[in-house]
Parts: structure tokens; sequence; C-alpha cells
């Protein structure tokens, strides 16, 4: 083969043909970022108006894969109705979980692990702690 042979997709599907629901679940195990979310609207036509008219089960989902505890772990800022799934509300998520992901890690590297079942509770603490200190914050705003 050279430079110049060209390839037959047969009977292989391409973005095209793909059904939305199978691209909403594609779009939905991308890590999400805020940038990753609006680059998503740029892609093309069809995948603009896929994000657009989907955006709220796209949210879901993506919080349902990357996200499972949010609901649970931060009360304060569950949505109550269908139309508060939004990307500014995964966004906050997000950067929640990358503070708590912070200092959870700031502990394990700053405890001292030889009484591991102590540790283990300690995790347990901090966990608990962040999450009143998250409800705290809450309903302050």
């Amino acid at each position: 083969m050279n430079a110049h042979t060209s390839y037959t997709l047969g009977n292989a599907s391409t973005f095209d043909t793909l059904p939305v629901e199978l691209i909403i679940k594609i779009v939905c195990n991308i890590p999400f970022s805020s940038d990753e979310f609006q680059s998503l609207l740029l892609v093309n036509t069809r995948m603009h108006d896929i994000v657009t008219l989907h955006e709220r089960t796209i949210v879901k989902g993506i919080a349902a894969t990357q996200f499972p505890l949010a609901e649970v772990q931060y009360p304060g800022i569950r949505p109550r109705a269908a139309q508060d799934y939004t990307p500014a509300w995964l966004l906050e998520v997000r950067r929640r979980t990358e503070i708590d992901r912070n200092v959870m890690d700031f502990h394990e590297r700053n405890v001292d692990l030889s009484f591991v079942g102590r540790d283990m509770c300690l995790c347990q603490v901090f966990a608990a702690g962040l999450s009143i200190l998250w409800t705290v914050y809450d309903c302050g705003k």
C-alpha cells in the first residue's frame, strides 16, 4: 500500500450515523470540565444540537458516571428539579470533589500510617467533617 491507497469503511458506522443515545453515553464518559463541555458544541452541527437538546440528560449522566455520590455528599446544591441539572451545577460538583480530594490527599500524606485502624477511622472523620463544612457553607449562601 502506498500513500495514495484509499480505504473503504464498508458497513462501519460514522459519527453521523451513530444513534443519539450512543453519543450521549460516550459524552457522559468524557472527563468533565467546562472547557470540554463547551468544546462539544463546536464539534459540528449535529453534536451542537445533541448537546443543546439533551443537556439535562447529559449532565445527569456525567454526574452518575463521574460523580456518583454528588447528590448525597453535597445536599445543599442537590438539584431540586430537572431544570437544575446544568453544566454550572456539574462544575460546582467537580470543584467540591477536587477540594475534598486535595484535603484527603493532604491528610494521607501527613498522617502516621503505623496505626492503620486509627488512620481508617480518621479518614471517615475527615469525610464527615468535609460534609458538615459543605452543609454550613451552603446554609450561609
